[in-house]
C-alpha cells in the first residue's frame, strides 16, 4: 500500500544521503529521518499506540517535526496536529478522550 510512510522509506533507500530538511544550519537526510522515525514508531508501539489511534502532535515546526510525524504514520497512528500553545482541554476536543498524547519532550527520552 502506498502512503507517506512507505514513500519516505522508499526515498530513503533510493537516495539515502539526499538532504530532506533544512533548519538553519541543521540538516537531515532522508535516511536519517527514516531511521529516527522508526525509533519513534517503536516508542509509540511500546506505549500501546495501535493502528487507527489518534496521536496529538504537539511540536513546533522544527527539524524534528518530520521524524515524529512519520513515526506516528509508521505506527499506524493518525496525526492530530496542534500547536505547542494548545491547552489540554483544547487537545481533548481535537483528539477525543481516547487519544494518545505525544509531545516533543517525550520523544527525546
Amino acid at each position: 500500500m502506498l502512503n507517506l510512510a512507505t514513500m519516505l522509506a522508499d526515498t530513503a533507500r533510493r537516495t539515502p544521503r539526499r538532504i530532506a530538511v533544512i533548519e538553519g544550519d541543521r540538516t537531515l537526510t532522508f535516511s536519517e529521518i527514516d531511521s529516527a522515525a522508526n525509533s519513534v514508531t517503536r516508542f509509540l508501539i511500546s506505549l500501546g499506540v495501535r493502528p487507527g489511534d489518534r496521536v496529538a502532535l504537539t511540536i513546533p515546526n522544527v527539524v524534528e517535526f518530520p521524524i515524529v510525524y512519520f513515526g506516528i504514520l509508521k505506527a499506524g497512528g493518525v496525526s492530530s496536529r496542534s500547536t505547542p500553545c494548545s491547552n489540554g482541554k483544547k487537545l481533548l476536543t481535537i483528539c477525543g478522550t481516547l487519544a494518545r498524547w505525544l509531545t516533543s519532550a517525550a520523544c527525546r527520552g
